[in-house]
């Protein structure tokens, strides 16, 4: 373990792994994919579109009509959202309808996942020394 509590080698693995680019994958890997499905939730206005995605499909007049943003402005963030995948775009005639795509989000949700079960382990081995330190304290007084 590194003095973060990383395995020995995670930096390097991590770093060949985010610079191998799969062709297979649109030349994104998943660590390139995450962090663009991260950056577009971290925005409020993007997490709020996909809550009212959520419900069903909408088209872009409807989901504009929600927020006090320009057309253009609501546009931009369905573009952020379409290229991570998180929605996808379809026509419907004359406009076009946005529905929700689940799997970068259950991507999402494992990455959120991985990390709380390696604090978890880590905060439980911090547990287990607290309580050692507590029984040696006793026994030494």
């Amino acid at each position: 373990m590194d003095p973060q509590g990383f395995p020995a080698g995670f930096a390097a693995d991590h770093q060949a792994q985010y610079n191998n680019k799969s062709a297979a994958a649109g030349g994104m890997n998943r660590e390139q994919k995450m962090d663009r499905v991260f950056h577009a939730l971290a925005d409020s206005t993007r997490r709020a579109i996909l809550r009212g995605i959520a419900r069903g499909p909408r088209s872009v007049g409807q989901i504009a009509s929600r927020f006090p943003l320009s057309l253009a402005a609501v546009s931009k963030h369905l573009h952020v959202l379409e290229s991570t995948g998180l929605i996808r775009r379809d026509r419907d005639g004359q406009r076009f309808l946005c529905s929700l795509r689940l799997a970068p989000l259950e991507e999402a949700d494992q990455v959120i996942r991985e990390l709380g079960a390696h604090w978890e382990s880590r905060l439980d081995e911090l547990e287990a020394y607290l309580r050692e330190r507590k029984g040696e304290e006793r026994s030494g007084e």
